[in-house]
């Protein structure tokens, strides 16, 4: 399938009317956030690893969107983590500096930007998992088509909701087996889920709309990708909305 045939088919579904009835019709997954801060050169992150593999195995966790960041602060033990970037381990510090942390650790999973967990410990994650479910989570946001642009989606923030901040994550969708030949888990084959190649961030975005191509390159999307938009109040911290956007794998 080319490019123009696949964003045409995109634009086709979004063409939506500005009615309940249309918007539901598209559908787009709005999951609670989990964000796993790991490592290749960490050896007590596999655990973690394999437990946020498990969850997007497993139907009870339909609600939840994994997202492997892998930081590069363990890089210099012998081994490169080949999906490591400094941006990554700049969010985790971020996300320390708002809550008054000085240190940053692997595995570190962070549920619905608000929760702070040990990554490996599946009761605690679970816990946190069910708090946020029972909490009234409600969309902040809302995509909708352009009947005179096909392909030309648009995000809308209302005013209510005032100035917020936007990470547009990009993820390959699924599991990635890695064999790791040196460092601390030297010899182990680990499989990774939905890690996470790009972050590109927007501070204070106004209410309004905007086009998504104009905030994210959407030529970027490989057919294994997705993108989920990401609106939290400040550069990082509790997360209002999330929606999994249909391009790449996911649309």
């Amino acid at each position: 399938m080319t490019l123009r045939l696949a964003m045409a088919l995109i634009g086709s579904a979004l063409l939506l009317t500005m009615t309940t009835a249309s918007a539901s019709a598209l559908r787009l997954k709005t999951p609670i956030i989990i964000e796993l801060f790991t490592s290749q050169g960490c050896s007590s992150c596999p655990p973690a690893d394999k437990f946020v593999t498990e969850m997007s195995r497993d139907k009870g966790y339909k609600d939840v969107l994994v997202l492997g960041f892998h930081v590069d602060y363990w890089d210099y033990l012998g081994w490169k983590d080949p999906y490591s970037s400094k941006v990554f381990s700049d969010r985790q510090r971020a996300y320390a500096r708002r809550t008054g942390r000085s240190t940053i650790y692997t595995p570190q999973i962070i549920v619905q930007g608000r929760d702070f967990l040990v990554g490996s410990n599946r009761r605690m994650v679970n816990a946190s998992i069910a708090s946020v479910r029972e909490s009234k989570r409600k969309n902040l946001m809302r995509i909708i088509g352009s009947e005179n642009n096909l392909g030309e989606a648009l995000v809308e923030f209302p005013n209510a909701i005032g100035a917020r901040s936007v990470s547009i994550v990009k993820y390959h969708s699924g599991d990635i087996v890695s064999h790791i030949e040196r460092g601390e888990n030297a010899g182990a084959t680990v499989t990774y889920t939905n890690v996470v190649t790009e972050l590109r961030q927007h501070s204070d975005l106004s209410p309004g709309r905007y086009r998504i191509a104009d905030l994210y390159e959407l030529d970027r999307v490989a057919s294994d990708e997705c993108l989920v938009l990401i609106v939290h109040a400040a550069v990082v911290g509790p997360i209002d909305s999330a929606v999994v956007l249909p391009y790449g794998r996911c649309s």
